[in-house]
């Protein structure tokens, strides 16, 4: 007897057939969780649509709102003003000094508290208890000490008390003050004091530090016993070169006592073009430099 033997081979497995069949006998879960998905995503879609809408609508109102300001001027100029407007000159001391009888040199050191504005033009006078003196204009560089002088005002008596009056003052703010860091290179020392023929002298030099050349330089000298000024004077040094010094000398026609300090204050107007000596020496030296003798 025969017998026929058949011989089956078991299917191949998969590496992929597992997840199939987890799929499978998990199908209706699966659809559930796509179906949980969807609602979540469709409630975060709509979550934000409606927070979009909501923004979009106030912040339209806003945006309208700002772009009506524009039409409105809400700049406060009286304020701004206020805030950004000049310091008022500071008086240091005011006195007069007597030159011959019943007349006197009036003074006044004043100060600049602002940094950035020049008094471009100051006008004043003094007031003593039997008048005013004549009105006078100067100016004053930001930041800047000086005197005001009324020389050889004649009063009816001897004068004790002295006010400086402000007249009117002319500001101008400075945009460039590069020019401020001359002032502190017009320089003076050796001063000396003497009497001679019943007149004073007092002499110093001056010394131009800079690279610049000036048509003419002032320069204000105050006598001081102790915190009392006796005596007051002017001088004018014409042509003085860069990088050069000068002797000079002030004289009083009366016999002053002997300061214990002297006060010497260089005058000249370093904002203005007009005050330097513009001279042309070809490329690389500067306009005003002039280191001749």
């Amino acid at each position: 007897m025969w017998y026929n033997i058949v011989m089956y081979e078991e299917p191949r497995r998969h590496w992929y057939d597992g997840i199939i069949y987890t799929l499978i006998s998990h199908q209706v879960m699966i659809k559930r969780m796509f179906i949980f998905l969807f609602i979540f995503i469709c409630i975060i879609i709509w979550v934000f649509a409606i927070v979009g809408w909501i923004d979009y609508t106030t912040s339209t109102k806003r945006h309208n709102y700002e772009i009506s300001l524009i039409k409105k001027d809400l700049v406060d100029y009286v304020t701004y003003k206020a805030t950004h407007k000049p310091m008022n000159i500071q008086t240091v001391l005011t006195s007069a000094v007597a030159k011959e009888r019943n007349v006197y040199d009036f003074f006044a050191k004043i100060k600049n508290p602002n940094d950035k504005w020049a008094a471009k033009s100051i006008t004043y006078k003094f007031s003593h208890p039997y008048g005013v003196t004549k009105s006078h204009t100067d100016y004053l560089m930001p930041g800047g000490e000086k005197y005001l002088f009324a020389f050889s005002e004649e009063v009816s008596a001897a004068v004790s008390e002295v006010s400086l009056v402000i007249e009117d003052i002319e500001w101008y703010r400075v945009r460039n003050d590069n020019n401020l860091s001359i002032l502190p290179n017009l320089v003076t020392g050796d001063e000396f004091f003497e009497r001679e023929n019943q007149s004073t002298i007092v002499g110093f030099t001056v010394k131009n530090l800079t690279p610049y050349a000036f048509w003419a330089v002032g320069w204000q000298v105050v006598l001081y016993q102790g915190e009392n000024p006796i005596a007051v004077n002017y001088l004018t040094t014409n042509s003085l070169l860069s990088l050069s010094e000068r002797q000079v000398q002030v004289t009083w026609f009366n016999d002053l006592p002997t300061p214990s300090k002297i006060d010497i204050i260089a005058d000249v107007d370093v904002l203005s073009d007009n005050v330097f000596m513009k001279r042309d020496f070809g490329p690389g030296r500067p306009k005003g430099l002039d280191s001749s003798p």
